[in-house]
């Protein structure tokens, strides 16, 4: 639980503010979700952590790994 407390800690602590540029629309598979894969690219994130998988797939095109909440926690090694 320290792992997640600690990125949790870290979130509310040093946010950064990125643009979004809309450049490669439409790639998700629902219209409304693509400002999220935009804003993973932008923020050179390297995991989406969704429970709506299906929809953010097109998010691996980028290099981005899309998973639920529990495998990024298994990542992290927070959970076996």
């Amino acid at each position: 639980m320290k792992i997640l407390t600690t990125l949790l800690e870290l979130f509310v602590e040093s946010p950064i503010r990125c643009s979004i540029f809309y450049l490669w629309r439409t790639v998700a598979r629902d219209p409304d979700d693509d400002f999220l894969i935009d804003l993973a690219v932008e923020c050179q994130a390297d995991f989406i952590i969704t429970y709506n998988q299906k929809d953010l797939q097109a998010a691996q095109k980028f290099g981005l790994r899309v998973g639920s909440p529990k495998e990024f926690l298994q990542i992290v090694g927070e959970i076996p």
